[in-house]
């Protein structure tokens, strides 16, 4: 299982984020892999930022020149040796991670090394990847949670490794229920009865009789999806339901590329005008910033705002204001701070 933090580069709903964890999961051969996050608003129980805290102490008073080997930038602040530039980030990384291999986190020693970008095995070209069909019999995505688990059949997974199916029989983990005690027994209360949502653990979950014990509201879904009781997205439920398997995904970009795998394999020429309409695009709320063909948009769940980056096509942008310029442009300038300048006492003298 790994924790991750909540932001739009690492998010588990990010599709580059889901493909890395695709190929980890086929390299290392793993049973099931988990990749969570915490809501907003709960920095304070994200693991990946208790175990910055330490590192960062770590970096107090170093200071990482920019122009160990000479300097890149032209006086303007703008790259002019793409090259020269790559030796000097390689320094600064390798200095980095000299610094950290020091540190010990809760009696564990700390592993950090420099990776060149151009040898990465996280290089889009170099993933190992899967198709839609695949992705839908092995992955399940969800607010904040993505699971992603071997099946049975011998013939498009290895042989299972680990005792995982003897305690999730059902393959994925079920969503999370909440439970109270009425005087018709234990039942499960509305979605919107958020005061009453009392969680039990996993194997406890596993136990339930949900027929008896799901709400009205609930009963309308064929498959449970594993957001039901998420507060923040419950007007959002339905839209990212797929209309012909009734499979929950975690965004309109996903429910889009799952509905075109039934229209070219589930549904012949003459099924194609009544299948389910294409998802509409995502209007968000504002666009802070522009990479390559995504943009980062912001997107309104009740009172909450979640920032994620989106593929251009999969974004209305009708009437919008798009923020000019790639935030990897290398021609935009930069603040240029030298060591001198750093040290230098922000105070003013004031003795006359």
């Amino acid at each position: 299982m790994l924790s991750v933090d909540g932001g739009p580069d690492e998010n588990p709903r990010y599709q580059k984020v889901i493909d890395v964890a695709i190929h980890h999961f086929l390299k290392q051969n793993l049973d099931a892999l988990f990749v969570a996050t915490n809501a907003p608003g709960r920095s304070a129980f994200n693991r990946v930022e208790r175990r910055m805290a330490p590192l960062s102490r770590e970096l107090s008073g170093l200071i990482l020149p920019h122009e160990h080997f000479g300097s890149h930038l032209d006086s303007q602040g703008r790259t002019i040796d793409e090259e020269l530039e790559k030796s000097n980030f390689k320094y600064a990384g390798e200095t980095l991670s000299e610094e950290w291999t020091q540190a010990t986190l809760d009696n564990f020693p700390t592993v950090a090394e420099y990776i060149v970008p151009e040898v990465s095995e996280l290089e889009t070209e170099s993933l190992l990847t899967k198709d839609q069909d695949w992705y839908k019999n092995h992955v399940r995505t969800s607010q904040y949670f993505l699971q992603i688990v071997k099946c049975h059949n011998e013939n498009c997974c290895q042989p299972i490794r680990s005792s995982y199916f003897d305690i999730v029989a059902d393959r994925f983990l079920p969503p999370p229920i909440p439970v109270c005690q009425t005087t018709g027994g234990l039942k499960a209360p509305d979605a919107s009865e958020s005061d009453l949502h009392r969680f039990p653990s996993l194997f406890f979950n596993q136990s339930l009789k949900l027929d008896n014990m799901l709400p009205r509201s609930a009963k309308a879904f064929k498959i449970l999806p594993y957001d039901l009781y998420c507060p923040s997205i419950q007007s959002s439920l339905v839209e990212r339901i797929c209309k012909i398997c009734h499979l929950y995904v975690a965004s309109q970009v996903m429910l889009k590329k799952h509905v075109q795998l039934h229209r070219q394999r589930d549904l012949g020429p003459g099924q194609l005008a009544h299948a389910p309409p294409q998802p509409q695009r995502i209007r968000p709320v504002q666009v802070a910033a522009k990479r390559h063909i995504e943009l980062m948009a912001f997107i309104a769940h009740r009172e909450m705002l979640s920032a994620e980056w989106l593929d251009e096509d999969d974004v209305d942008l009708s009437d919008m204001l798009v923020p000019e310029g790639d935030i990897n442009d290398k021609s935009a300038t930069m603040p240029i701070v030298t060591i001198e300048e750093h040290l230098a006492s922000p105070w003013e003298d004031d003795r006359r």
